[in-house]
């Protein structure tokens, strides 16, 4: 009896059948395909995430400052070396931007006028004392002369 189920096993094994190279290679490529559609919507999405990170932190950042303007600037925005500790008294402290850069501010050449900005490749997120956050190729004051924010 125990002979006649080892014969049955060893039959059933030479039945059975594994899936071929072709079928494999099949299911790689398709798998293949599939991440390459997949993986660059996925990134494109995370970096849609931090530029709108970015524009909030401006915008943060702006109600910080426009109430400082009005409260205590008496209409005139902090110098470039009094800005961080104007955000940090509102309540932002080290703040990076979402590419673990950092944030910049430049006062502008009249009392009112300041712009904060970051910098990802070749594009700037900036928000001034006359815009909302927004990007573009370069802030509205230029780059010189600005003070990096929490280094």
């Amino acid at each position: 009896m125990l002979l006649r189920l080892a014969e049955r096993m060893r039959r059933l094994r030479a039945d059975e059948r594994g899936f071929t190279l072709i079928e494999l290679l099949v299911v790689v490529v398709i798998i293949g395909v599939l991440v390459g559609i997949a993986l660059p919507r996925f990134l494109g999405q995370a970096d849609k995430a931090k530029e709108k990170a970015a524009l909030s932190d401006l915008r943060a950042m702006k109600s910080v400052l426009e109430v400082y303007i009005a409260d205590e600037g008496n209409g005139v925005a902090p110098a470039n070396t009094y800005a961080q500790a104007v955000l940090e008294n509102g309540g932002i402290k080290n703040k990076k931007d979402p590419w673990a850069g950092s944030y910049y501010y430049l006062k502008g050449t009249s009392d009112d006028q300041y712009e904060i900005y970051c910098q990802h490749g070749t594009t700037y997120y900036y928000v001034s004392d006359a815009s909302e956050p927004t990007s573009g190729t370069a802030p509205p004051y230029g780059t010189t002369g600005a003070q990096k924010l929490w280094p």
